[in-house]
């Protein structure tokens, strides 16, 4: 039991050490800095690394080829839904525009009050 708790702990903290290494080496190859994208980008693109990077490193643990590759799909699943959650939180999409609407009646009114 001891065991497999310290294997536990070993993986998540190699997995965070993964995820860091690689927010940071995304961040330098895209020439960007961590800090213009926001404390929400960078905990989701984190958090969906750390935890595909936990999955990764278990998969090469695991003596069963069928739970290996169930793994390392869920690894790939988790890196592709970090990389969105946080382009969706470095560029949230705007809102539908409103237009200011004239008031009923208004539309056919052509008289230039203001004329010389």
């Amino acid at each position: 039991m001891a065991a497999t708790l310290l294997m536990f702990g070993f993986i998540a903290v190699g997995a965070g050490m993964l995820a860091v290494f690689a927010v940071y080496a995304h961040a330098f190859l895209a020439s960007r800095d961590l800090s213009d994208d926001g404390p929400r980008a960078f905990i989701a693109e984190f958090v969906g690394l750390w935890i595909a990077c936990f999955f990764l490193v278990w998969s090469f643990l695991t003596e069963s080829m069928l739970l290996e590759w169930l793994l390392r799909i869920a690894a790939a699943f988790f890196t592709f839904a970090a990389i969105v959650l946080r382009i969706g939180f470095v560029n949230p999409s705007p809102g539908p525009e409103l237009v200011p609407r004239q008031p009923a009646g208004l539309e056919n009114d052509t008289t230039d009050l203001h004329s010389d």
